[in-house]
């Protein structure tokens, strides 16, 4: 069995340790400026005073039992709307796009009826389609009903 001498094992070992240290702390500094880093958020006052709002408007979004199936793909993005008893909803509205890791939507778009007219299913036409965890907000409007939310989607390469 190969012996290495003590005078080289433990100063090595004490360089191997270091070496493990200053590598994973300069993983972590490239993974953090990866996205872009920090940013700062545009009108962070505004939206921080309008906090309880914009919760307030998500509460009551909740509470209307819409059932809102939001599907992206290849080709298109997609929404359905139906109400508490399972009815299609008639829309009107657009809905924003936003990388989880920007601070503004990069695009909002309107909704648009199925040419097929397939009731509650709306085409969100040029919506960005990229690979990416997007978060979607949808701005929907029927008759003096307003439902705003904010969902989640990820899109695979």
């Amino acid at each position: 069995m190969l012996s290495i001498p003590s005078h080289i094992f433990w100063p090595g070992f004490i360089i191997a340790i270091l070496g493990i240290c200053m590598g994973s702390g300069m993983s972590i500094i490239v993974a953090s400026a990866s996205d872009g880093g920090p940013r700062i958020v545009p009108d962070y006052y505004e939206r921080a005073v309008a906090w309880d709002e914009s919760v307030a408007t998500d509460e009551a979004s909740r509470e209307l039992g819409w059932t809102v199936a939001l599907s992206v793909n290849d080709e298109r993005a997609e929404v359905a709307v139906r109400d508490r008893q399972g009815q299609p909803l008639t829309l009107s509205g657009s809905a924003s796009f936003r990388l989880a890791s920007d601070v503004e939507p990069r695009a909002t778009v309107p909704l648009i009826a199925r040419p097929d007219g397939q009731p509650g299913h709306y085409i969100l036409a040029d919506a960005p389609l990229a690979p990416g965890v997007w978060d979607v907000t949808l701005h929907l409007q029927s008759g003096e009903t307003t439902y705003e939310r904010t969902h989640r989607v990820e899109r695979s390469p």
